[in-house]
């Protein structure tokens, strides 16, 4: 979709020209799902080995500890937030991927190729700068999240012709 779109699109008198291709970022994609299902079934393994260990031997008459209890309890919250932050992470890093394939695969007139700098930790801020924004402001930053959008792509975006960033 990114080709069809911006081999229609002309900047000025040059036309714009892509030729991305997903092809080069399916081991990211492929790592982090496998990441996160892996993660998953550690945790999953951990909390079915805790209920086991506390019920073992168990009857109708004796009851688990609270200790127990509370190890499961922790267990699952505790992996549905480790699967939660790895997989943040993960889909940041697979999105700062996209971004330099997409941008790195226009060029603008045939001679000027675009390039995007962008790491996993500047994706990692630009989204928690967003939810912060808008949980803080309790919505009305919602208005800022366009404006937020095209300044962290245009403060990024560099041309490898011309050596110049534009801001």
């Amino acid at each position: 979709r990114w080709n069809r779109l911006t081999n229609d699109m002309w900047f000025g008198s040059f036309q714009l020209t892509a030729d991305a291709s997903a092809r080069r970022l399916y081991p990211r994609f492929l790592l982090v799902w496998g990441a996160v299902f892996l993660t998953t079934l550690v945790f999953a393994g951990m909390i079915g080995w805790g209920f086991y260990a506390s019920f073992k031997g168990a009857t109708a008459d004796i009851k688990p500890s609270p200790g127990a209890v509370l190890a499961i309890i922790g267990g699952i919250y505790g992996g549905l937030f480790v699967i939660g932050f790895v997989g943040a992470l993960l889909l940041a890093h697979n999105r700062a991927a996209f971004l330099r394939e997409t941008y790195g695969s226009t060029m603008i007139g045939g001679e000027m190729r675009l390039r995007f700098e962008v790491t996993t930790g500047q994706v990692v801020r630009y989204y928690l700068g967003n939810m912060a924004l808008v949980i803080f402001t309790m919505g009305l930053g919602m208005l800022m999240l366009p404006y937020r959008r095209w300044a962290f792509h245009t403060r990024r975006i560099c041309s490898s012709a011309m050596k110049l960033v534009w801001m």
